[in-house]
């Protein structure tokens, strides 16, 4: 009698945890969301205001049946306010299903909205809980929603063709900005720091995505060259594959190819007669992937070798440097940061006169790179 009362006093408290899913929506009353571009359009009395396309998905295009020859996989939908919250309430009046943002692939910003600054349309993105913080964050030259527009042959959804190359690129080559995602965004925002963002470009049925758009805390900046970005990777010791082409002699058509498999930057800062200097030391490893050497190189080629790739790759460093030091005037490559860490007396008196001061430090580059392999040659 004592078991029972206790089991009927538990199953009663059970009762109170087991509300089930209170604030469910149905899947077939969800559309899902798997890209979002963002322009400014202004109107005629100079007010400003956002133009929010969404690209949702179609399921029946996507369920992996074959669907009527009239159905799209995606539908793209525009609507113009004064605040992007504005404008997903506005999605109601043409879209009969409620938007599901957790599958968002991509976010598209215009150049246009980045020179204005683009912490304002961001922000609903980092403080909504549906949204992932990993989400890729790119910038166009042109018109947003003309990327999302694009009719590639092999992957018929733009968002999803978006973050697949943006996956693999990074994957192949270091042509392209590490981390160019809303969260990596905000945490360089709120920490007042510099951003470097993937680029892309729009053609009929692919884009182009290699390069970088530099930002100034959230305002555009300017373009990097893919060439530009790649050295930048050097510097801060994010590079995780790619290729390294140097010429073995001037004027011959003999050249190698360097596979980088490996590598790290350590960046450290030094105060000298009351100013700041860095030094730079990247670590390199990989092997050859072609080459215009004989068929059994000896140890004394390879050395050579090494030797052409630490000149290259240093030159390409300095080169980097001097440009976001005399051009732009931004510290991309977190100097500030270990100026910070391991220098903090320094920092705390200087921090406001940062972007002044990095004009002016020295920075010396040491590079150090060591073949692995070199494949086997019959």
């Amino acid at each position: 009698m004592k078991y029972r009362f206790l089991k009927t006093i538990i199953a009663l408290l059970l009762v109170f945890f087991l509300t089930g899913c209170w604030d469910r929506v149905e899947i077939e009353n969800r559309i899902f969301v798997l890209a979002v571009a963002i322009d400014k359009e202004m109107k005629k009395d100079g007010k400003r205001l956002y133009e929010l396309t969404i690209q949702v998905a179609e399921p029946k295009a996507l369920s992996g049946k074959s669907p009527p020859s009239d159905v799209k996989p995606v539908w793209n939908v525009s609507v113009t306010g004064g605040s992007i919250f504005d404008c997903m309430r506005s999605m109601a009046t043409k879209v009969a299903r409620v938007p599901f943002y957790e599958h968002l692939q991509v976010i598209v910003i215009s150049e246009e909205l980045a020179k204005d600054g683009i912490s304002a349309p961001m922000d609903l993105f980092l403080r909504d809980h549906e949204l992932r913080r990993k989400t890729n964050l790119v910038v166009t030259p042109g018109k947003a929603k003309d990327i999302l527009d694009i009719n590639h042959k092999l992957i018929p959804v733009p968002g999803v063709y978006l973050s697949k190359l943006t996956q693999e690129s990074v994957n192949k080559t270091s042509k392209m900005p590490q981390n160019s995602t809303v969260g990596a965004f905000s945490v360089n925002y709120r920490a007042n720091r510099n951003s470097l963002l993937i680029k892309v470009d729009p053609r009929v049925d692919h884009v182009i995505m290699q390069g970088g758009a530099l930002f100034n805390k959230d305002k555009f900046a300017g373009w990097l060259e893919s060439n530009d970005v790649r050295s930048h990777q050097w510097v801060v010791g994010t590079v995780q594959a790619g290729n390294y082409l140097i010429v073995n002699e001037k004027g011959n058509q003999h050249f190698t190819t360097f596979e980088v498999k490996n590598m790290r930057s350590i960046i450290k800062p030094h105060i000298r007669n009351g100013k700041p200097y860095f030094t730079v030391r990247i670590i390199a490893e990989g092997n050859i992937g072609e080459d215009g050497l004989s068929l059994n190189p000896t140890p004394e080629d390879l050395r050579k070798i090494e030797q052409m790739l630490n000149n290259e790759i240093r030159h390409d460093a300095n080169l980097i440097i001097q440009k976001l030091q005399n051009e732009y005037g931004l510290d991309i490559f977190e100097f500030g940061e270990e100026l910070r860490r391991h220098k903090y007396a320094y920092w705390k008196q200087h921090e406001q006169e940062w972007d002044n001061i990095f004009r002016t430090v020295d920075v010396s580059v040491q590079v150090e790179t060591s073949i692995r392999r070199i494949g086997h040659v019959k």
